[in-house]
């Protein structure tokens, strides 16, 4: 392509898509599409940005050495601590390093920061190995019940000690890496997908995690195929938001082990969750899940509860209730609004893409308090998301009425400063960014509240 700047031509040496028309096979004209490979990927799969240039990378025969760059064979060779072996000692190589084997290491594959709060962390992680071995069913199961018990700990420790992340992640990559047993390699996807849903990776990680995921796309097993692309979007998503903030229980997760396989309403897109909808109930037009939720808050004198959304719910009760939804189960018998209000900031606050989806953010900052651009930006949302918005919008009026607000505390003012996370999703990264947007987020917010119906 060859753009004019200043009156000079210069080449951008981007590759761009043609378009061919043939008769009888035969070509009869190219017309340059301007469309970058990297563009059209991201539209035909409908990723972000920042997937979409994973893959080109991954895909582009000509850009190699950009591709080779995040492997993970040149993490191990920029982080990993030499080791040496047997009598001799000799050096172990790094292809042996970062390459799946049955016997337990003896020292850690990274440089760990100690901690002064947990003297014994260099050991917690070396012991971990054994864990991720057991998990994978290279190693018998000892001292833990059951398999989601390994994986718990696993958890906990990567959870409250995030100077070992990369070293746990580390660990579980080069045991999945050149696996000859197939159910063993299976077994490691799947606390991947498990632990990506807990925590990220350090930023110097990043890229090499998403690398490695991403070069799984294709594989030869079905089974690890789904499991690379769930994990994926979870890495993503994670990387984003950060690690949560409690250990799953059990029955979470068993359930986080089974999600690849079969999706959940929590953590999906709303078209994803309609999709897994619409076979069962065909005729429901907006997500169960979301009108479960509301219709219970309301049936349980949310609207006349002090404090509610703003008030958390029992921890144990809003998970325990996720679950039974997660079972498709949607008969809420809880007797406190802070529960199902709770898990209704939950289900937003995971869903895959925020309900206002992340290419009109701009117009929505730049637009906040005039109800006019506002309304419109609404109307020319995708027609579940715009359905969404506006029931959410219709919900939170009833809860905001000013017969309401002297019992319940919650003003429009109130509502919006909690939902707008919710509607929209800061797309920077920089916290300078997110931090000034915040104000126009939710006064974005209160205009809906106040000019949508």
């Amino acid at each position: 392509m060859t753009h004019q700047d200043n009156g000079a031509a210069t080449v951008d040496s981007t590759p761009t898509l043609v378009a061919v028309e043939t008769r009888n096979g035969v070509p009869t004209s190219i017309t340059d599409t301007g469309e970058t490979i990297q563009d059209a990927v991201q539209k035909k799969m409908n990723m972000s940005p920042s997937q979409a240039e994973l893959l080109r990378l991954r895909s582009s025969s000509s850009n190699k050495s950009d591709a080779a760059e995040f492997a993970f064979e040149n993490f191990a060779k920029k982080f990993f601590v030499a080791q040496k072996a047997g009598i001799f000692r000799r050096k172990v190589s790094l292809a042996a390093m970062s390459r799946w084997t049955s016997a337990p290491i003896a020292s850690t594959l990274t440089v760990i920061q100690l901690n002064p709060k947990h003297k014994n962390v260099v050991k917690d992680a070396i012991n971990i190995f054994r864990l991720i071995q057991m998990v994978m069913g290279d190693r018998e199961l000892r001292k833990f019940p059951t398999v989601p018990h390994v994986i718990q700990h696993i958890l906990e420790k990567g959870l409250f000690l995030p100077e070992i992340r990369d070293e746990i992640f580390s660990q579980l990559c080069k045991q999945i890496a050149g696996n000859p047993h197939l159910e063993s390699h299976v077994n490691g996807w799947v606390l991947l997908s498990v632990m990506v849903w807990m925590f990220p990776p350090s930023r110097n990680m990043e890229n090499y995690l998403k690398h490695f995921v991403l070069m799984h796309y294709d594989d030869s097993e079905p089974r690890v195929n789904t499991l690379a692309r769930y994990s994926f979007k979870k890495l993503m998503r994670v990387c984003e938001t950060g690690a949560r903030a409690r250990v799953p229980t059990l029955p979470e997760i068993e359930r986080a082990r089974d999600a690849p396989f079969n999706p959940s309403v929590f953590g999906s897109t709303l078209d994803d969750i309609m999709s897994m909808q619409t076979g069962k109930m065909p005729d429901v037009k907006l997500p169960l899940v979301l009108t479960s939720l509301t219709e219970s808050v309301l049936r349980l004198s949310g609207a006349k509860t002090e404090g509610i959304f703003r008030v958390p719910g029992d921890t144990d009760a809003v998970f325990a209730l996720k679950l039974k939804i997660e079972r498709a189960d949607y008969a809420i018998a809880s007797d406190d609004p802070h529960v199902p209000a709770s898990l209704l900031k939950l289900w937003l606050r995971e869903l895959d893409e925020p309900i206002i989806p992340t290419e009109f953010y701009p117009d929505c900052i730049k637009n906040a308090k005039e109800a006019t651009q506002a309304i419109a930006i609404i109307d020319g949302l995708p027609q579940i998301n715009r359905d969404v918005v506006r029931y959410l919008i219709s919900f939170l009026k009833q809860i905001g009425e000013p017969g309401n607000q002297a019992v319940t505390k919650m003003s429009l003012d109130n509502l919006a400063m909690v939902f707008a996370p919710s509607f929209l999703r800061c797309p920077s990264e920089n916290p300078q960014t997110i931090f000034e947007n915040t104000r126009h987020e939710q006064d974005f917010t209160r205009t809906l509240l106040e000019h949508l119906n």
